[in-house]
């Protein structure tokens, strides 16, 4: 069975997963203006995977060695550059605090050129050990 079709003024959600929460223009590009949207909530979590390779690069490292094998892992090496550690850092967009984060990626998407000004964005934060979601920016109040 499909989806109904939306009725003239209905709001309509959409959920976009990224690595991460990460902000994705091209997507978001799709729907500020084909869908339209007015109001989005990015979202990042407790307990993060990109806060803990953030903390110990080397961890990331040791398993991608085990995993890979020898070989493997001078092919991945030469595909992400060196310093290794660095660069899979740089790459993933690793952070160390995700309420800091997300008040940033909030910050940053509406100071993007290609964000008109009434759109609203909240920043919310999970707490993966409770199911909490705590709002960390409320797009309402500025």
């Amino acid at each position: 069975m499909g989806a109904r079709p939306k009725k003239e003024g209905e709001e309509v959600e959409r959920i976009v997963l990224t690595r991460g929460g990460v902000p994705d223009m091209p997507s978001l590009f799709v729907l500020l203006y084909l869908a339209n949207m007015k109001e989005f909530a990015f979202m990042t979590h407790t307990d993060c995977g990109l806060t803990k390779i953030q903390k110990d690069p080397q961890l990331a490292v040791a398993r991608m060695k085990e995993r890979l094998g020898e070989e493997g892992f001078k092919r991945a090496k030469a595909l992400i550059g060196e310093p290794l550690e660095q660069k899979i850092l740089g790459w993933l967009g690793t952070f160390e605090d995700p309420r800091e984060e997300i008040k940033r990626r909030v910050e940053n998407f509406k100071k993007h050129p290609l964000v008109p000004a009434d759109v609203i964005a909240h920043g919310l934060l999970l707490d993966l050990a409770t199911g909490k979601v705590e709002i960390v920016v409320n797009g309402y109040e500025g």
